[in-house]
Order: C-alpha cells, then sequence, then structure tokens
C-alpha cells in the first residue's frame, strides 16, 4: 500500500532565529532555529551504535558541545524528492531531514504566538544592549 507522505510547500526564516514549515495540507508550523539544529538526525548528532573489537556494540552518543556558528543556518538544499539538509555556520552539514522527521519536528517543537512574542522581545532587548 503507498503511503502519502506529506511535504513542505514552504520551509522560510520569518525572523533570524525562527524556521516556518507550510506543509501541502494548510498547515503551519514554526519552532526555534536550535531547535532545529538540536534535531538534527545524523549519526554524529544522535549517537549511533558500533562494534567494538569485542564484538559487542558499544552506543556512542553524539556530543552536544557548543562552537561557533552551531546555530547559524548558513542554507537549506532540497535532497532529491525526500527531505532537505541544512548547512551550518560551523561546517556541519551531514543532518539529512526526510519529510517525516522534518514534519515529526514541527509539530513536536511548534512555537504558540506567545512563544513568538516573547522571543521577540528578547531579541529586540538584545539588541539594544
Amino acid at each position: 500500500m503507498n503511503e502519502i507522505i506529506k511535504k513542505p510547500k514552504k520551509l522560510h526564516r520569518p525572523k533570524p532565529y525562527l524556521l516556518q514549515s507550510e506543509w501541502e495540507d494548510g498547515s503551519i508550523y514554526t519552532i526555534k532555529i536550535q531547535t532545529f539544529r538540536d534535531k538534527c538526525p545524523c549519526a554524529e548528532c544522535s549517537g549511533e551504535a558500533m562494534p567494538s573489537i569485542d564484538g559487542q556494540n558499544r552506543f556512542f552518543a553524539g556530543l552536544n558541545t557548543m562552537k561557533p556558528g552551531k546555530y547559524e543556518l548558513k542554507s537549506l538544499k532540497a535532497v532529491g524528492n525526500y527531505g532537505v539538509q541544512p548547512a551550518w555556520g560551523d561546517g556541519h552539514d551531514a543532518g539529512l531531514y526526510t519529510w517525516d522527521i522534518l514534519l515529526d519536528i514541527f509539530v513536536a517543537n511548534n512555537l504558540t504566538q506567545e512563544e513568538i512574542d516573547e522571543l521577540d522581545k528578547k531579541s529586540a532587548n538584545a539588541t539594544k544592549n
């Protein structure tokens, strides 16, 4: 049975710290750029099981280290017809977000208007100082 995969019609940044998705069914979600990066599905960020010398699998969790440019989204390119791949200011570009993964991240982390307003206030205060 063929499952219909939802695809975004549009991905854009309404503010430097936000990423918004508009989907084919009309739904719109907004998340923080930081959340998008922190949910990177690549093996390095999410951790993976690696075989060790004794034949057992060892789980190496990704290191959530702060590097300059970590949350600076440089580009977001389409990969075939199944996902997007961001490039970040720290050089990281290994994450491939399939449409299903992308939708799950947006749904689970969608910001309310009140949360967006609070982020706007924090950003405005940061630029004043």
